[in-house]
């Protein structure tokens, strides 16, 4: 990196403080450009989560339109601080693939300790068609405790299969702290339902997935709140390097991590 450069509106303005909540960017493989999302915000007001793309130079270039069942309405739609949150690209940049962080709202409960969820995959073309919408089922929360939470932080497509994506898991219990896991996801053979208005009491087979990698199990000094995921170089042994950041949320009590991993 060499500098940075401000997220600006369609009409060139920045972006007003508190406006926009980012999450998670991705270089686009087929135009210098960068995808990020927009959390959104249900709070005093509703404001729909989103997905932006940006040159180089921070100009606007474009929004994606989601799937309808995304958008924040009073009693639907998703939750508060739990918006879109995950983005990658997949099949060499033709499919933009996109996850929320926990359940939307009338999909029932978010995890809790006694219990998972199922949160919603959704898989568009450049355009904003939607190709496919999965339900993903997330971990119960890891521990017992207060404003104990989990959810999908952050997707990245398996670059050998359009059908398979790393999922990190991200869990937080007060007190207890963080527990980061990566899963790998198979979208093949799981229900689409992006025309399921609510996911509660219907056939719906949820995608695949499998434990690749629990961050506890790394002997790191501590786990903190690691929220990205992407691939890095290849190693000399023929390894596929996937690293790792946290977010530390601007708190000095917090602590910036970046995990190399090799990956067979």
């Amino acid at each position: 990196f060499t500098g940075t450069h401000p997220l600006q509106r369609p009409d060139g303005s920045t972006y007003p403080e508190g406006s926009v909540d980012p999450e998670e960017i991705r270089f686009d493989p087929l135009s210098p450009a960068e995808w990020w999302t927009d959390e959104g915000d249900r709070g005093d007001r509703l404001v729909d989560t989103a997905i932006r793309a940006a040159r180089p130079d921070g100009g606007f270039a474009g929004q994606l339109p989601l799937a309808p069942n995304l958008a924040m309405r009073p009693d639907s739609g998703p939750r508060g601080n739990e918006e879109l949150e995950a983005l990658t690209f997949a099949a060499g940049g033709s499919r933009v693939i996109s996850a929320v962080e926990s359940s939307l709202l009338q999909d029932g409960p978010a995890p809790t300790a006694e219990h998972g969820a199922l949160g919603r995959i959704t898989v568009q073309d450049r355009g904003g068609r939607v190709l496919a919408q999965h339900a993903y089922p997330i971990d119960p929360v890891f521990a017992p405790g207060e404003d104990g939470n989990n959810g999908v932080a952050s997707v990245v497509a398996d670059q050998r299969d359009p059908e398979r994506l790393l999922v990190l898991e991200r869990s937080y219990v007060s007190g207890v702290g963080n527990s980061i896991r990566i899963y790998e996801a198979d979208l093949r053979g799981a229900t689409d339902v992006q025309h399921v208005p609510a996911l509660p009491g219907q056939q719906v087979r949820p995608v695949r997935k499998r434990l690749l990698a629990d961050l506890s199990d790394f002997g790191l000094q501590t786990v903190d709140n690691v929220e990205g995921i992407t691939w890095g170089p290849r190693l000399p042994t023929g390894e596929r390097t996937l690293f790792l950041v946290s977010d530390n949320n601007f708190s000095p009590s917090q602590t910036t991590q970046l995990i190399g991993l090799a990956v067979r």
